[in-house]
């Protein structure tokens, strides 16, 4: 069985486009960023993340 969301109204009260497919777990789709210490935080965030953490680490060489 699956279910499919089209429109879904963010805080911001921009429309935005969800689908949502329930049969095989949940793929969510265009969610707007997490603000909240509580929010999820999409894919793009994640990433920023990511990448700032690693840019920004010492790395140290084993064969010195």
């Amino acid at each position: 069985m699956s279910q499919h969301v089209k429109d879904y109204l963010m805080p911001d009260e921009a429309m935005q486009m969800l689908h949502a497919q329930l049969s095989h777990g949940a793929d969510l789709y265009r969610f707007a960023a997490g603000t909240d210490a509580t929010d999820a935080v999409n894919v793009s965030q994640l990433n920023a993340t990511v990448s700032s953490a690693t840019a920004n680490a010492v790395v140290y060489d084993s064969a010195a």
